[in-house]
């Protein structure tokens, strides 16, 4: 996740928001009040863009997007940071921590490139990390604080979509999906090029189900920022549910090509080489996935996920995947399981046994690990294995 956030001392930048063309998530005018139960006011006039809705475990990912993002937008960057009054401007990326013992350090690349285009441009980069587990122990405690600050914050300024997007995506972190949906239109409403809150419509309307709407929603997230991510992840995935192949196919290609680095993009290729052995492209599926696996491939050899893009293309045993999926840390086991299952079904399904692949779909379900993208698959693979 990235935000660019620009800061004038003396110019309102609510003018320049109609005309812009960039993805604006907010504007703050000084004097307005930002948290009003503790009296605190913006002290200086803001804008902030959307660069980046990369998971915060995805750094070189929300990197990425804010090479591109700088580089398309350079020219209104420049205007902007040429008017009267700017005090300062930087790239804020959100990361969550990974010192979990394991390690005692963390460090993050950032590359020339992005620096090259932020010193241009004079704006600065800052990494806020945040600790996950904190995050995790306090989880509900924190979003019904979240709910409860930005409701304030509306009472006050009812015209905040700011507010209206974070108490939206705080209320469907909880579970209110029509809550979350209702804060989310507003957000829209006060601010129609509001590309992150399409992003997260869509994601509540994939959580209840509501296929054609979250595609909807992606799609309009896409108009406003061709460059989101996490829109075309989450339009791959409601078209996969779907059984539309050639559109889901396409949009996880989009979304490996704006991922470029990490894990997931290479649980992209997995799905790739899925789809495209599934429409009759056996051959070319596992010479792009062998080439990806030789030449672009992120993960370590031995790590899990090339572990299944090596069961996939056949020089992984089912019995090594299983075996790599047994790891002494049991949530990381009960996670790969339900994973390992669900590729292994896969595998099978594609062969033509459709008595074992039902097995492991149902195994995969018995992990009970609903909130993964394969626990969603494999429901749909036995709900389609059981029509006549």
């Amino acid at each position: 996740m990235c935000i660019l956030k620009i800061q004038s001392a003396s110019q309102s930048f609510k003018a320049y928001a109609e005309k812009c063309t960039m993805p604006i998530v907010s504007v703050k005018d000084a004097g307005e009040v930002r948290l009003k139960a503790k009296g605190e006011l913006w002290k200086k006039n803001r804008i902030s863009f959307d660069v980046s809705d990369s998971e915060w475990n995805n750094f070189p990912g929300s990197v990425d997007d804010a090479i591109v993002f700088l580089t398309k937008h350079k020219s209104e960057l420049e205007e902007l940071m040429a008017m009267p009054g700017i005090t300062d401007a930087c790239l804020d990326f959100a990361l969550w921590s990974r010192l979990d013992g394991n390690f005692v350090t963390q460090t993050d690349f950032i590359p020339p490139d992005l620096m090259e285009l932020c010193g241009a441009l004079r704006i600065g980069i800052m990494m806020s990390i945040y600790d996950k587990n904190a995050f995790d122990e306090v989880e509900n405690e924190n979003l019904d604080r979240t709910i409860t600050d930005y409701t304030r914050i509306i009472e006050t300024n009812p015209e905040d979509s700011e507010a209206y997007f974070k108490r939206g995506t705080a209320k469907g972190v909880k579970g209110d999906l029509d809550g979350a949906i209702a804060d989310l239109n507003r957000a829209i409403e006060i601010n129609p090029k509001y590309g992150g809150a399409y992003t997260n419509i869509g994601l509540a309307r994939k959580k209840m189900g509501d296929l054609d709407g979250a595609i909807a929603a992606y799609n309009r997230a896409i108009e406003f920022n061709p460059e989101i991510s996490e829109a075309y992840s989450g339009l791959a995935d409601c078209n996969y549910l779907k059984s539309n192949w050639v559109e889901a196919l396409s949009a996880y290609r989009r979304n490996s090509e704006l991922t470029k680095h990490g894990e997931l993009q290479d649980y992209c290729q997995l799905s790739i080489w899925i789809i495209r052995t599934r429409l009759g492209e056996g051959q070319a599926a596992d010479k792009e996935l062998a080439d990806h696996l030789e030449k672009g491939w992120n993960s370590a050899p031995n790590d899990w996920v090339s572990k299944v893009a090596g069961h996939l293309l056949g020089t992984v045993t089912e019995a090594d995947l299983f075996a790599a999926a047994g790891t002494p840390e049991s949530h990381k086991a009960d996670c790969q399981f339900c994973e390992a299952w669900y590729y292994a079904g896969m595998k099978k399904i594609l062969l033509g046994d459709k008595k074992a692949a039902t097995e492991d779909f149902r195994k995969c379900l018995a992990t009970k690990q609903n909130h993964f993208t394969e626990f969603k698959f494999a429901e749909a693979e036995l709900n389609a294995l059981a029509k006549p």
